[in-house]
């Protein structure tokens, strides 16, 4: 870290001014709790370029990257702004939860595994493998000729009270019971996958409530910020990816001139590297990660509940632009983007947000949620769809 005197304009302060190479930890969080400090986050591998463009040699050390990385932050201050305790409470919040989904599904797969050996049936009646239904179902009847000594008035009641209304189904289900038969009789199987199943229950039961936990946590933060209603109103954005979207855009939106740059922030824009007759088109390697995902999953969200999205991705669809085979963004090639709204609050709440009593029946419009669908979900989900599939998306 680098330190050095400036002088607060406004108060006349003398304030420490200095740049880290991370921006959290418990450094960033003991050093935050004083006025007198302002901090520069510099990223590791962007000052190691920016090192090699003076230094060909590769040759480095602690004083010689404290002087450039304090030259890059004199030279560069538009690249640096201070975001509000709510927002950075948010952009934590969501990524933490994040974290928390992934573990609920290395339980949720572990879980599965087990089950397979001995009770591969419970895995066919149940669509998702972490609710209560579930959890409660395997627990109170771990082995198949446990579940066949249930009654079936047992098991229908037990369905209706897990919100399961359909008769049909349940009839299908209790049908599949009686006709199932067990794969395995041998204790030296049965006995420790049943031990291991019910930890991962607990385990599951835990998680749930962590997550659920941090969704009422991130309902009040959002509540806080004055843009949030504006995410809330685009196709596919619930209660889990609104956040991320807001947090994505964060606070200061006119670093992003145009949609082009965000979605190169984003991640989801790919790169060009031309060198003579050779031309290569590639996943962007180097963006965040989580950031990127989050407009992955959206995207995904918004064609089936978005009439212009789904629109112009069957038309796409019927051309022949398959997810497997589309190498191109076709994004980025069409008109100035309406994207570029959401870099202007003031313009997007005065759209979508009626005020005052003359435009208290003014329903808000779906401009701005159709052309983001249309820009962000279709044209880039041919793009976006094949590399997920395909599994170079490795992140998530």
């Amino acid at each position: 870290m680098l330190r050095s005197n400036l002088v607060n304009g406004s108060t006349g302060a003398s304030i420490e001014a200095g740049h880290l190479e991370l921006e959290r930890g418990p450094v960033v969080s003991a050093l935050l709790e004083y006025d007198s400090f302002v901090l520069f986050p510099v990223r590791r591998d962007g000052l190691a370029k920016y090192r090699q463009t003076f230094t060909p040699s590769r040759a480095k050390d602690d004083p010689s990257d404290a002087l450039l990385a304090a030259d890059f932050v004199l030279r560069h201050p538009e690249r640096f702004f201070p975001l509000q305790p709510e927002m950075r409470q948010l952009r934590r919040l969501v990524q933490d939860r994040r974290q928390l989904v992934q573990d609920r599904t290395r339980l949720t797969n572990r879980l599965t595994w087990h089950l397979k050996a001995y009770h591969p049936l419970v895995l066919s009646l149940f669509r998702d493998k972490f609710t209560d239904v579930f959890l409660d179902f395997v627990e109170r009847w771990p082995i198949l000729q446990a579940l066949k000594r249930a009654r079936p008035e047992t098991l229908r009641t037990f369905f209706r009270e897990g919100n399961l209304r359909h008769s049909a189904i349940i009839e299908k289900r209790l049908q599949a019971i009686a006709e199932a038969r067990p794969l395995t009789q041998d204790s030296a199987v049965i006995e420790p996958a049943i031990l291991m199943v019910r930890g991962l229950i607990g385990q599951l039961r835990e998680v749930n409530k962590a997550i659920q936990s941090f969704d009422d946590t991130i309902e009040a933060t959002c509540a806080k910020l004055p843009d949030s209603a504006i995410f809330k109103q685009l196709p596919g954005a619930g209660a889990a990816l609104a956040p991320r979207l807001l947090a994505a855009f964060g606070e200061n939106r006119e670093r992003f001139p145009n949609a082009a740059s965000m979605q190169k922030y984003a991640g989801v824009a790919p790169v060009t590297e031309r060198s003579g007759q050779k031309s290569w088109v590639h996943w962007r390697f180097i963006c965040s990660t989580f950031l990127r995902q989050s407009f992955v999953e959206w995207v995904g969200e918004t064609i089936p509940r978005s009439f212009w999205a789904k629109a112009f991705y069957e038309r796409h669809k019927a051309k022949g632009v398959s997810h497997k085979r589309h190498h191109s963004c076709p994004g980025l090639q069409v008109d100035p983007h309406p994207l570029a709204l959401l870099a202007r609050p003031r313009l997007v709440r005065r759209i979508h947000l009626p005020r005052g009593p003359q435009e208290a029946g003014v329903t808000p419009p779906e401009v701005c949620c159709r052309i983001l669908s249309l820009i962000l979900a279709v044209r880039l989900r041919a793009w976006v769809g094949q590399r997920t599939r395909g599994g170079m998306h490795r992140t998530c």
